[in-house]
């Protein structure tokens, strides 16, 4: 009778010792404080390019809610509001400067000395739209520059907390200059560099209150307007103004040293799927309920 008492305890406090485990193994990524769709977030399966030699790694789309409290850096970041991501494949780097030179034959950067590895550099909206053209039309497969929401879902994982977002910005401020891609750790989907780089383009047109009327699915972002958005904060910016949420605007036409790109493909397997400007099907943009308290959470 003792014996088998003693072997009950021991199986309860096993027991108790396994679930305790498993709450400190949970993912950070998975944490619900940014995704209503709630999902672990893992490095997946991806492809490279065998014409420029770039490497994609899949994201598994969901629901998430973009955009941020407006505060005195990001004054066209707010409401907070719900969008939903089709699946699709995105640049583990940033577009180097020899991935560049391989495609339109020259390399436009004026911080050339920093080597072939480094981002591309001093390319404009229009030329980074001339890029993706030529790599499509060599490859036969599509490639197009990320929609604001696409970036800021990868920048995410789709469920990391702002906390660590903040300290990725703080650590790429503490070391200043251009570097070669891959400088950073790895994001909850495997890619790198998304923040305090370089600035990225987009594919959306900028306006400062587009977030209140965006729609739910795939937001393509407004149909007019003459400039085009960045993300990402580049070497050039202080940690205070590196944020995830955080947009800016230059004209389709400019060229700076710390403005570079990063390429998408979409998901062929993705029920939406369309090529470029034809994402999907637009649907009217719902009460963002889930997304209110978070909210007010972002506000520091």
């Amino acid at each position: 009778m003792k014996k088998m008492f003693f072997l009950l305890i021991v199986m309860m406090v096993l027991q108790t010792a396994g679930v305790s485990q498993a709450s400190q193994d949970t993912p950070l990524e998975a944490s619900p404080a940014y995704t209503s769709s709630n999902q672990a977030v893992t490095p997946s399966n991806g492809f490279t390019d065998s014409e420029s030699g770039m490497e994609f790694v899949h994201v598994t789309g969901g629901c998430y809610c973009m955009g941020a409290v407006a505060n005195a850096v990001s004054r066209d970041t707010a409401p907070v509001h719900q969008v939903c991501i089709d699946d699709y494949y995105i640049g583990k780097y940033e577009v180097t400067q020899a991935q560049w030179r391989a495609i339109m034959g020259s390399n436009p950067s004026t911080m050339n000395s920093c080597g072939d590895n480094c981002p591309v550099v001093d390319v404009s909206w229009n030329e980074a739209q001339e890029f993706t053209r030529r790599l499509s039309e060599r490859t036969g497969k599509v490639f197009r520059l990320p929609t604001e929401a696409e970036w800021e879902y990868a920048v995410r994982s789709s469920g990391t907390q702002a906390k660590n977002l903040l300290a990725s910005a703080a650590s790429s401020a503490a070391k200043p200059g251009l570097r070669p891609v891959g400088w950073s750790k790895p994001n909850g989907f495997g890619i790198y560099d998304l923040q305090g780089s370089v600035w990225e383009w987009t594919a959306d047109r900028y306006s400062p209150n587009y977030y209140r009327t965006s729609p739910t699915n795939n937001p393509e972002g407004p149909s007019e307007g003459n400039y085009r958005v960045l993300r990402g904060g580049s070497w050039v910016d202080t940690a205070q103004s590196i944020q995830p949420t955080l947009r800016i605007k230059y004209e389709p036409w400019i060229k700076r040293a710390w403005v570079g790109l990063r390429l998408l493909s979409p998901d062929q397997s993705s029920a939406k799927y369309k090529f470029p400007n034809v994402l999907a099907v637009k649907e009217s943009a719902i009460q963002d309920r889930q997304c209110k308290p978070i909210q007010e959470a972002l506000i520091r």
